[in-house]
């Protein structure tokens, strides 16, 4: 057990009114003051408690309830979901705005029923026409070229 000399109260008044730690002030006196047991931060607390000074919050956070929690979860979904509801609004806005005739389907969009083998290598790509074979996006000539054909 220590004894608290007036000196030492008066270091842990003055530092704690300063909102220094309790484990700063127990290091401080264990400076000022050498003794074959060093001061403690709970030494300074049940020494402050004591003397009547007044009590500080604890540093840690405390817990959130159950409640709070789906509170919290609830409320950033909330915020994800008007997010995406903005984002969407946006697309729509951007598709409405496209113009129509810019729009050019894919070559096997506007060729059905004809060949989609392709003749040229630059674009825009010409492509045979000749009719199709029945469920084949190809002509006859052109199925076999591009046909692999199976090793036997």
């Amino acid at each position: 057990m220590k004894d608290w000399t007036e000196q030492k109260e008066r270091v842990i008044h003055s530092e704690w009114v300063k909102g220094t730690s309790s484990a700063t002030i127990a290091k401080m006196l264990t400076l000022q003051f050498p003794s074959r047991v060093p001061f403690t931060k709970d030494m300074v607390v049940g020494k402050a408690r004591r003397m009547g000074l007044p009590s500080r919050g604890s540093p840690i956070k405390p817990r959130t309830t159950p409640v709070e929690k789906l509170r919290n979860r609830s409320a950033k979904r909330r915020e994800v979901g008007d997010a995406h509801k903005k984002d969407a609004r946006r697309l729509d806005d951007l598709t409405k705005r496209r113009d129509p005739a810019a729009y050019t389907p894919a070559p096997r969009d506007k060729r059905i029923g004809e060949c989609v083998f392709v003749i040229t290598e630059n674009r825009p790509h010409k492509f045979c026409g000749e009719r199709t074979l029945p469920g084949d996006p190809y002509c006859a000539a052109h199925r076999e070229q591009v046909r692999v054909k199976q090793p036997s």
